[in-house]
């Protein structure tokens, strides 16, 4: 359970949850959770998106970058239970006469255990290095689109 927290802290933060960027509205005022500019709201916007909505959510390549940092960090977490994993030493005979099955079934269920951790660790790499393009993409885009003045 503690491990559970400390993953949600470093991805949301000490606060509530909140995401990654700002939402501004087409008025121009930004705040931290979107507006839906419908109804319920007390607004109203016929020409938004299906269901009222007419915020637009602006992340910047900092805060892409930012969450990719986030995600690659919880990876000595992991290594720290594939370790924990695999410096068990839970033998079979650490299992009772009527736990035979169970000491059958526990290599397969390391292994499994181990296996799983690991693709996680890669998955956790590979969606930080995507982040880290798509920042330095972004990054690009901005600056290629971005009118200068003539010197």
């Amino acid at each position: 359970m503690a491990e559970r927290n400390a993953v949600s802290k470093l991805i949301n933060g000490d606060g509530p949850s909140q995401p990654t960027g700002t939402f501004s509205s087409p008025s121009g005022s930004s705040s931290a959770s979107p507006s839906s500019g419908g109804p319920s709201s007390g607004g109203s916007s016929p020409g938004g998106p299906a269901g009222g909505g007419g915020g637009q959510a602006v992340f910047t390549a900092s805060a892409i970058r930012a969450l990719g940092g986030k995600i690659a960090a919880l990876e000595p977490m992991l290594e720290r239970a594939s370790s924990s994993l695999k410096n068990a030493n839970i033998g079979s005979s650490s299992f009772s006469s009527s736990g035979i099955a169970l000491a059958n079934v526990y290599p397969e269920a390391l292994a499994f255990g181990t296996n799983d951790i690991t693709s996680k660790i890669t998955q956790l790499d590979r969606m930080a290095e995507k982040l880290r393009s798509t920042a330095m993409t972004w990054e690009r885009a901005e600056q290629a689109s971005t009118v200068h003045p003539q010197k």
